[in-house]
């Protein structure tokens, strides 16, 4: 008896838990407010780590391995399909890519989505993602040194050193600048 109320149980809740974190309906960031502004109230976090060394499989197919770092200010992107914060930012993280595509710049988005590239693939071709998807089931984000919400991201500068993480909404206004004078020192080597 106790299976058959945790089967009606789970058949209601689930759909109705995944439509109340915006996985079903990729909403903008007006159903996000709350989110949003817990997102951003954290702060970016020095770390001056080696990058680790790794090497995985893309979503289009390639592989992006550490040696890709090389020579590029990176920005590395965990995310998830199912987070309403990541569906914010995604948007940004696309336009800033593309707007420097001409740089030595690169994003790398993490997915953690435990269903692998299939649901990601989706994802990806919604939102027009245009820089490279690797998985993770978490050993790459502890060898970043640690990703304990999702958004988290990693800014790793041209001698692939990461420099900071940024747990949230990755702060694109108040770290342009920083980020052009990482680009020009990348430029410069």
């Amino acid at each position: 008896m106790n299976a058959i109320k945790f089967y009606f149980v789970f058949l209601f809740l689930l759909p109705a838990l995944l439509a109340g974190c915006g996985a079903s309906e990729r909403e903008t960031p007006a159903e996000f407010t709350e989110f949003e502004s817990i997102a951003q109230a954290g702060k970016r976090v020095e770390l001056n780590l080696p990058l680790p060394e790794f090497a995985e499989a893309t979503l289009s197919g390639g592989t992006f391995t550490s040696e890709s770092f090389e020579g590029r200010l990176t920005l590395v992107n965990f995310w998830a399909t199912w987070c309403g914060p990541c569906i914010i930012e995604i948007p940004e993280l696309v336009a800033l890519h593309d707007e420097w595509s001409d740089q030595p710049f690169e994003i790398v988005g993490v997915s953690m989505d435990p269903e692998g590239f299939e649901i990601v693939e989706a994802f990806a071709t919604e939102f027009q993602i245009s820089y490279p998807i690797i998985l993770d089931e978490g050993d790459l984000a502890d060898a970043f040194g640690g990703v304990y919400a999702l958004p988290t991201t990693f800014l790793v500068d041209e001698s692939g050193t990461i420099v900071y993480r940024f747990i949230g909404l990755f702060p694109f206004e108040e770290m342009r600048e920083h980020m052009n004078e990482l680009l020009e020192r990348a430029e410069a080597s």
